[in-house]
């Protein structure tokens, strides 16, 4: 498994400019993209993404290739299982399989994101 890549989406934290960026320094960016979901504030500073909860919901994006070790760092960084699941999904621009972390608590006290943008 040493050298193995994956390709995996974030949409919140781990994107450039964001507190755990520093965790995908080393891997390569592949550009932005869109996947089938929603997204919702936690409002304890990072966001939760969903199954769609309105019909054409989308969560906005980037992607990076990242080797095998950088994803068990990130595992741990979003706490999987307990806060987080590892998940694969589809970009909706391009056929691409990707790994993507989906929250696990409800989002019942959260605020929807309408735009599927976290800033």
């Amino acid at each position: 498994m040493f050298g193995e890549t994956v390709k995996i989406f974030v949409y919140g934290t781990l994107m450039r400019g964001g507190q755990l960026a520093e965790i995908l320094q080393n891997s390569q960016y592949k550009g932005l993209g869109r996947i089938s979901g929603s997204l919702f504030d936690t409002t304890l500073g990072f966001p939760a993404l969903t199954d769609p909860v309105q019909k054409g919901d989308t969560v906005e994006g980037e992607v990076y290739e990242v080797k095998s070790e950088t994803l068990r760092r990130l595992d741990t960084a979003e706490d999987v299982p307990r806060l987080y699941e590892r998940v694969t999904t589809t970009l909706l621009d391009e056929p691409i399989e990707v790994f993507v972390y989906r929250y696990v608590p409800s989002v019942a006290m959260a605020h929807y994101i309408p735009s599927g943008k976290w800033t």
